[in-house]
Parts: structure tokens; C-alpha cells; sequence
């Protein structure tokens, strides 16, 4: 089912991501796996779960369902900022390596939208403030295509956001399979 968008109205990354990583906490400390490999696993999931906290702060600024560039764009840093600290992270097994990898693509990935989208929300305040000082058909046709490229760039970033959603989920599962299997 294709996700209908509305001029203007920006998706809710955070709400995709920030799935628990540790539900109830993964018994690391207890399973079968090797130190070395449970250490490791404790040191990356430690970092990833700072998602929860962007997700948190992002939720607490986006007051609304359209939030302002100024978030998004605090969203694109903190996720940029948490994909470099994910690359990081000291790891010696090459699984968890390639899961590491693929974590900082997602959070990158999703810097990436969340710019996009800050990009779009500029572009439609800057077209409210035209829209309502320009009257003439020509600028109104102009306004309109523009209005219909935001449009388009809105649904593009959410379709990525959607993606880095569920790739997002699966590496969850995929690392919560690994660090606690023997």
C-alpha cells in the first residue's frame, strides 16, 4: 500500500527507529557465549541504545506533524554523530564488525532523510511566504510545480526512512540472535 503524503506534512523518523535493542535487557552475562564475544556485543549494544535518547530528545522538540527544519536538522546531526561513534566502537569479531558496519549505514542513511526533509520544510515555509505575496496566475503555476517537487522529495526521504526502518529492525533481531546464542 503506497503511503499517501500531504504538501507539507514530514514524517516521523524517530517513530521508525529507536526499537529496543535490549528488550528487558539481553542476558549477556549469562549465556553460553565467550567473554570476548559477550563484551564485545555488551560495547556495541551500549552504543546503539543511544538511539532511544535521540528518539527521546526528538520526540520531546517535535511538537507537532510537521516538525521544523531546526529539528530535523538537529535529528541529521545527532544521527550523524551516532553512526561515527558506532563506527568506533572496538571490535574484534568479525560478525559483529560487519553488524557495526551496517548500523552506521542505517543511522547515515537516515541523517541523510532527515536532511532532506529539513530541506523540504524550508522550501514550503519559504513557498507559504511567496504564495501569499505573489497573486499573479504565472507565479501561482510556478508556486504549484514547486509545491508538487517538495511533494515529491517528502514522499522520496520517507520512502528511505521507511527502508532504514525495517533494515534497522532486522539488525536488531540479527544482533540480539548473535550476542545470545552460545
Amino acid at each position: 500500500m503506497k503511503r499517501p503524503t500531504t504538501f507539507g506534512r514530514v514524517p516521523q523518523p524517530m517513530q521508525l527507529l529507536s526499537r529496543a535493542l535490549v528488550a528487558g535487557g539481553l542476558a549477556l552475562g549469562l549465556s553460553a557465549c565467550g567473554e570476548a564475544k559477550v563484551a564485545q556485543c555488551n560495547r556495541l549494544i551500549e552504543t546503539l541504545n543511544k538511539s532511544q535518547a535521540i528518539g527521546q530528545e526528538y520526540a520531546k522538540a517535535n511538537t507537532s506533524q510537521n516538525p521544523s527544519a531546526e529539528v530535523m536538522e538537529n535529528l541529521a546531526t545527532q544521527m550523524k554523530a551516532l553512526a561515527a561513534e558506532v563506527g568506533q566502537v572496538k571490535l574484534s569479531d568479525t560478525q559483529l564488525q560487519q553488524y557495526q558496519g551496517q548500523f552506521a549505514q542505517v543511522y547515515n542513511d537516515l541523517a541523510r532523510a532527515s536532511e532532506r526533509l529539513a530541506a523540504a520544510q524550508k522550501r514550503v515555509a519559504d513557498l507559504d511566504r511567496r504564495q501569499r505575496s505573489e497573486e499573479s496566475p504565472a507565479n501561482s503555476e510556478a508556486i504549484f510545480k514547486e509545491s508538487k517537487q517538495i511533494e515529491q522529495d517528502i514522499s522520496d526521504a520517507t520512502k528511505v526512512t521507511d527502508g532504514v526502518a525495517q533494515q534497522e529492525q532486522q539488525l536488531v533481531q540479527d544482533v540480539n540472535a548473535y550476542c545470545t546464542a552460545p
